[in-house]
């Protein structure tokens, strides 16, 4: 892998869920806190239009290199839930 591409997607088993912690926008990486620490987060690809607010909470569905990629939770400030496929 060439330096300047970007990290693959490392999809988790099952979705987590974490806090924003640092407001998270499409165009700038926030922080979220998950487990005992915060991490590096951005919307994951094709959801990308979302913003998340400091105190909302997220489910993680995958890390590409450092940062986590993630989706509304059920509280998001926009109402929006997570709906099962199946």
């Amino acid at each position: 892998m060439s330096p300047f591409e970007p990290s693959p997607i490392k999809h988790f088993a099952v979705a987590v869920s974490g806090v924003v912690d640092k407001a998270v926008k499409s165009n700038a990486p926030g922080r979220i806190r998950y487990g005992n620490t915060t991490w590096f987060a951005r919307p994951y690809p094709n959801t990308s239009n979302l913003t998340f607010a400091a105190g909302d909470r997220v489910l993680i569905l995958a890390r590409q290199g450092n940062t986590l990629l993630i989706v509304p939770g059920v509280n998001h400030h926009k109402g929006l839930t997570m709906q099962s496929d199946g």
